[in-house]
């Protein structure tokens, strides 16, 4: 009897030690793990990461988003070469993967071309002529005189400037003068208001007079401004280089 009591207490002994390795073991089995540790990938590519025995919500974050991504389903996409790390937060417990990225492989072979003999159908570029024209330095005066010779107005020029045109059918350019100044004398007083008349010639490289006229602004009292006052120097005016002058009128 004594005999039977012995054998059954060290089976219940051996039962009781199994039990405690079985019961380790399955604990041992169930803690949560990712399915990778570290992952090498190139540049574009993609990776899933997963958690292994755990059924419960995994929240994913990783340290520098510039060279990759992770999902919220743990979907990793690299974006640019460099190291960084994901973490799968399980409960109170953090699980990181490393992810090392590379540039893209560059292709070994390298692809010859061959030239097109197909003609271009790009338009070719039409290039304007030129047409320079020297102005006259400002600040400048000028008179308009009587026909006895006395002087009837002046005016001080502060501005000149000129706007062209070309014209392709006929190869020439419409250029509009533009004056801007000051009255400072009028023969007939101070109240006064009479038109300024500004004369100018334009000149070739040769210097030849090509055109010659006069701008004209109306009713300008002394010490009055125009601004603008303008006129064609030339309609149908070829492309080259000119020099325009002011002159004093009669």
């Amino acid at each position: 009897m004594k005999q039977l009591k012995k054998i059954l207490c060290m089976f219940m002994a051996l039962l009781m030690v199994l039990t405690v390795i079985n019961v380790s073991d399955v604990s041992a089995a169930a803690k949560p793990k990712l399915n990778k540790k570290k992952v090498t990938m190139y540049v574009g590519k993609t990776c899933q990461l997963k958690v292994k025995n755990y059924k419960g919500k995994v929240k994913w974050y990783i340290d520098d988003n510039s060279i990759a991504k992770v999902s919220k389903k743990g979907k990793v996409k690299a974006k640019s070469s460099g190291i960084t790390y994901v973490y799968a937060e399980v409960g109170n417990d953090y699980l990181t993967c490393k992810i090392k990225v590379k540039n893209k492989k560059s292709s070994k072979t390298t692809a010859t071309t061959t030239p097109s003999t197909t003609p271009s159908t790009t338009p070719a570029v039409e290039i304007e002529p030129e047409l320079n024209i020297q102005l006259p330095s400002v600040p400048c005066s000028y008179n308009d005189y009587t026909y006895s010779g006395r002087i009837d107005t002046s005016c001080t020029i502060s501005n000149v400037r000129i706007e062209k045109s070309y014209f392709k059918y006929d190869n020439d350019f419409s250029v509009k003068l533009y004056v801007s100044g000051t009255k400072t004398y009028d023969s007939n007083g101070t109240k006064h208001s009479s038109a300024v008349d500004v004369g100018w010639k334009l000149y070739d490289m040769n210097n030849n007079v090509v055109e010659s006229g006069t701008v004209y602004s109306p009713g300008v009292s002394i010490g009055e401004n125009f601004v603008d006052a303008y006129t064609y120097i030339s309609t149908d005016l070829k492309p080259g280089n000119y020099r325009l002058v002011f002159v004093n009128t009669i």
